[in-house]
């Protein structure tokens, strides 16, 4: 992001409330994926920054939230980084994970995601920063976000207007590539 601002360019990084350090709030209703896309295009809005002057860039889950985003209005374009692709197969990982986090905490998916979802070049310092982000997170939020991934709609990819640029790597098991040319084809 610092070389963006040398560029002359703004960034924004935002925590999904539930991940990270930003909490969710009692008596809210869980996130879905469009209520999450509402709220970044309402935070656009605040900040006075027109979509058409935006790109956005999610990784992941944020890889669902772009396009929802993107559908909402007419962003300049769309970085999709490793996007999980909703799917049954999805529905029944993260729905495990719910059912985890639940009976054992946190620490169940910090011991073995930073293994298991990286690839061969990921080196101990790469797998201890995923293990102290996920430790990080409070059960509750990891459990609402593991229940939108598991109940996530596909994004309508085709009716995206702006241009779409989806990073998938060879090794990578969430994001494997034929789910970013599904993504692409769409």
């Amino acid at each position: 992001m610092n070389q963006l601002a040398i560029a002359g360019y703004s960034s924004i990084a935002l925590d999904v409330y539930g991940s990270g350090l930003s909490v969710l709030s009692e008596g809210v209703e869980d996130p879905t994926f469009d209520t999450i896309a509402s709220d970044v295009k309402a935070l656009l809005e605040e900040l006075s920054i027109r979509p058409e002057n935006a790109v956005a860039v999610g990784h992941s889950m944020g890889g669902i939230i772009v396009p929802k985003l993107a559908l909402k209005c007419n962003l300049r374009g769309s970085v999709l980084i490793g996007p999980v692709l909703p799917k049954p197969a999805m529905a029944e990982i993260f729905n495990t994970r719910i059912e985890t986090v639940k009976k054992e905490g946190m620490e169940p998916m910090a011991k073995t995601i930073p293994f298991a979802a990286t690839g061969s070049k990921a080196t101990l310092t790469h797998k201890a920063f995923i293990r102290a982000l996920l430790l990080s997170q409070k059960p509750e939020g990891y459990i609402a976000l593991c229940r939108a991934i598991a109940q996530a709609d596909l994004p309508a990819y085709a009716n995206i207007k702006s241009p779409v640029l989806v990073l998938s790597g060879e090794e990578d098991k969430t994001s494997p590539i034929p789910d970013a040319q599904k993504i692409l084809s769409e």
